[in-house]
């Protein structure tokens, strides 16, 4: 009777049947239940898309398949399962343009339904889940056989883009490049009419994968530029990231003709203004050659106006010299300062390092541009500081005052006040810049980017300035960029204006966003951090410094990866902070904490470290000094050895042409300012010493523990001699090494446990002295052999006298000092 009423279930009209009938028959079911949703929005340029879920506990893991469409070539292995943890969505903030993403998750594994051999479809969840036999049957699309025997094949599904990127997903992960070239050809041939979208979850997913491996096969892009291309002359509507994605990446990768051969291309259908070419600007100022490309771009824009957007970056993040030549590129081309402001430090550079031919040249450029008052005398530059500070006094201050920024607010909030009746009363009383909570107002009240754009082009071309602050600069950026999401965002933000100029108040703002998974303000707060960090153009320290307080290792990961592609190094500001952090914390006069997460703190903070060096990172000598001291109290003697000896390498004068970028590397090893002298210090070998001394021989166990590695037997030798051991092999890798501290530690060491003074306080050496297994002669012959010449020659008639040195009589002085330190 259950299985008649089973057959009568499964005839209910509860089910979309398949509306054609192939041998096999597929089966749909809703993940809603099984993933959360979760949008994080990104900025500034193309490296590929983010795709973060949130499975539920009880779905087994390792059977979920996810991927991401990035410009990392997929691997072409076709059953390989990805078990790892999901991506963060802040792992990219300035490698993608998009202002907003939902997260995408399909699972191919086999799941239990009622009817697996019907075709479920949820109309307002539009979410596909296909077994993997099915995905493998209905993502076949890179030929014309068996028209009509797909999904994508019915007029009702084919324009599905949630099932395309279900497909597409599918296929990416199993097939790799040809996978995602067959879906293109079923898109583009077998179902052609299609036309992808330009807006998005699935447009930004499918155009970023496509456009992802166009970008290895030049036919495909091609194809890709003329479906953009019709999408454009049917609808007038375009996918705004694909410029920024095509040219950018030829940009980064330093490859000048497909760059300037695309730009022409695309420049037509896909930049809104000359303007437009600032998407690829962030790309080119992380490579050598890519503000060259740059300049070429500009050369290929006729009347672009980005000089305050370019130089004042490239003087903040680049060298003032590339500054100066980016300016006067932009002069010849007719691209002018905005305000004094843009070339103060071009100025002050001119006056300091230039001879009078090149500061008459450049002043006679900033006169010509309107940006100094004619008559500016070029005569004794060494005096033109003080005539530009009271140019720029006359410019902002008396003759053109800058509003009440409350006053000014109160006006725009205004609804009677029209901009125009503002504006006429802004230029009667000439009044020279208005400020962040005026522009606020004004934003406020304009119907759109379009209408803000030009209201401020109306203020500046009266001589009226919207100012240098952190908000103005953020309006101007977000309007170049027409993000209207990030510029909606801003100016109706809880925030004062004025707060926006604090650095510390904004990375953690950005942090405590990061950990409530608000990601559209986590991106808006680090567009904001752009203009105020001094660090790095990309903000990755900052970056770096939440990954760590969020202790997600796949996001450190990951931005370590990008800090490596663009070259960048952690500041010692970032520095600072992971040692201060990550390092287990003690208080003087306890115990050091031995237990396991200790340990790993420690060897994390050197993995970082190390894996900067090896990408041509640089750390600086000092840096190692906490992590290598937390090593000697915890007694874990074969890690310090392992990293004396790699620090001894990387670090040697020798090696400076595989780490040039290590200060002072070619020092030799005497000079004070020499890395190794700072790593290895007088102090650090008296710790190796100790630490080796101190090490505890095995329960009864009685004679050698470890080889003496300078002779061609190795033979076995003391075991607290080991210290003796790492200094030599040090000094043979060229750190210097002074014989007297090695000399007079020894000593010290020795008297401890063997001399006939009065017995230690200290618990340690008590018990190193009960559980000794070696005699004093042994140890002494074994410290002689692993340092290669006698260290106490002179006490060898008296080895009584070596362990026990005389002692300075306590004088009346002595106790006066005592009495001083106890008061």
């Amino acid at each position: 009777m259950l299985f008649m009423l089973s057959r009568q279930l499964r005839l209910l009209p509860g089910h979309i049947q398949r509306p054609v009938a192939p041998p096999i028959s597929t089966s749909v079911i809703s993940t809603a239940r099984r993933c959360r949703i979760v949008s994080g929005p990104t900025f500034f340029s193309s490296v590929g898309s983010q795709i973060a879920y949130s499975p539920d506990p009880s779905v087994n893991p390792e059977a979920e398949d996810s991927n991401v469409a990035t410009n990392r070539e997929t691997p072409d292995i076709p059953s390989r399962r990805s078990n790892e943890d999901p991506r963060n969505p802040l792992t990219n903030y300035f490698s993608q343009p998009r202002g907003t993403q939902t997260c995408l998750i399909n699972t191919d594994q086999s799941i239990p339904t009622r009817e697996p051999d019907h075709l479920e479809f949820s109309e307002h969840l539009q979410t596909w889940k296909l077994q993997p036999w099915q995905l493998d049957l209905e993502s076949d699309l890179g030929h014309s056989l068996s028209i009509g025997s797909k999904l994508v094949d019915n007029p009702h599904y084919s324009r599905d883009f949630t099932l395309w990127r279900e497909l597409l997903l599918y296929r990416q992960r199993h097939y790799g490049d040809t996978g995602v070239i067959d879906i293109w050809k079923g898109l583009a041939e077998r179902c052609s009419g299609i036309r992808l979208p330009i807006e998005g979850k699935e447009a930004d997913f499918l155009w970023e994968t496509f456009v992802s491996i166009g970008l290895k096969h030049e036919w495909m892009l091609k194809e890709l530029q003329s479906h953009a291309e019709s999408i454009w002359k049917e609808k007038g509507l375009r996918w705004k990231y694909f410029y920024e994605r095509v040219v950018g990446t030829f940009v980064k990768e330093g490859n000048q003709p497909k760059a300037l051969l695309w730009h022409q291309a695309l420049k037509h259908t896909h930049l809104d203004n000359p303007e437009g070419i600032l998407c690829v600007f962030k790309t080119a100022m992380s490579t050598e050659e890519g503000l060259d490309i740059f300049r070429r771009l500009c050369q290929l824009s006729d009347g672009h106006r980005i000089y305050p957007f370019v130089v004042p970056i490239i003087c903040k993040h680049k060298s003032v010299g590339l500054a100066l030549a980016m300016h006067y590129f932009l002069i010849r081309r007719g691209d002018f300062p905005s305000s004094i402001e843009d070339v103060l430090p071009l100025i002050q550079h001119v006056q300091k390092y230039s001879n009078p031919q090149q500061q008459c040249h450049f002043l006679t450029g900033l006169i010509k541009s309107g940006t100094l008052p004619v008559g500016t005398s070029i005569d004794g530059f060494s005096s033109h500081s003080s005539q530009i500070s009271s140019a720029t006094a006359n410019t902002t201050g008396t003759q053109s005052p800058m509003v009440k920024d409350d006053l000014g607010a109160r006006l725009f909030a205004t609804k009677t006040f029209t901009f125009d009746l503002i504006l006429g009363g802004l230029k009667m009383f000439g009044v020279g810049a208005i400020g962040p909570l005026t522009l606020q107002q004004m934003a406020l009240k304009a119907v759109d980017i379009a209408e803000l754009q030009h209201q401020i082009s109306q203020l500046k071309e009266i001589g009226i300035s919207t100012g240098n602050s952190v908000f103005a600069k953020a309006v101007d950026y977000f309007i170049a960029r027409k993000d209207h999401q990030a510029l909606h965002d801003l100016i109706h933000s809880d925030q004062h204006p004025d707060a926006l100029e604090s650095l510390e108040t904004q990375e953690s703002l950005f942090h405590h966003f990061s950990m409530s998974h608000d990601w559209r303000q986590a991106n808006l707060t680090l567009t904001i951090l752009s203009f105020l960090s001094p660090e790095d153009p990309q903000c990755y320290n900052i970056q770096l410094r939440n990954a760590l307080k969020l202790d997600d290792r796949r996001l450190i990961s990951e931005v370590l990866e990008k800090m490596k592609a663009d070259h960048i190094s952690p500041s010692k500001r970032t520095i600072k902070w992971m040692i201060w952090n990550i390092l287990p914390s003690r208080r003087m006069g306890t115990r050091p904490i031995l237990d396991r997460p200790a340990r790993d703190a420690v060897l994390r903070l050197f993995g970082i470290f190390q894996y900067v060096i090896k990408y041509g990172g640089s750390i600086p000598p000092e840096s190692w000094e906490a992590g290598l001291k937390q090593l000697i109290i915890s007694h874990r003697w074969s890690e310090l050895e392992r990293l004396c000896l790699w620090l001894a390498e990387t670090y040697s004068p020798q090696n400076y042409t595989q780490n040039p970028q290590i200060p002072n590397i070619r020092l030799p090893p005497t000079h004070p300012q020499s890395p190794l002298r700072i790593i290895f210090s007088v102090d650090f070998q008296q710790a190796i010493i100790n630490c080796g001394f101190l090490r505890k021989p095995k329960v009864n166990f009685s004679g050698p523990s470890t080889l003496n590695p300078f002779v061609p037997t190795p033979h076995p030798v003391a075991l607290w001699v080991c210290g003796l051991i790492l200094l030599r092999r040090l000094k043979e890798k060229g750190v210097y090494i002074n014989t007297n501290t090695v000399r007079r530690v020894c000593r010290t060491r020795l008297a401890i446990l063997f001399g006939d003074g009065p017995p230690s306080k200290r618990k340690s050496n008590l018990l190193l002295r009960k559980v000794n297994p070696w005699t004093l002669d042994q140890i002494v012959a074994d410290a002689n052999k692993v340092w290669g010449s006698p260290l106490f020659s002179d006490f060898t008639p008296n080895i009584h006298k070596l362990v026990n040195p005389r002692r300075r009589p306590i004088t009346s002085q002595d106790h006066g000092m005592q009495r001083e330190a106890k008061r």
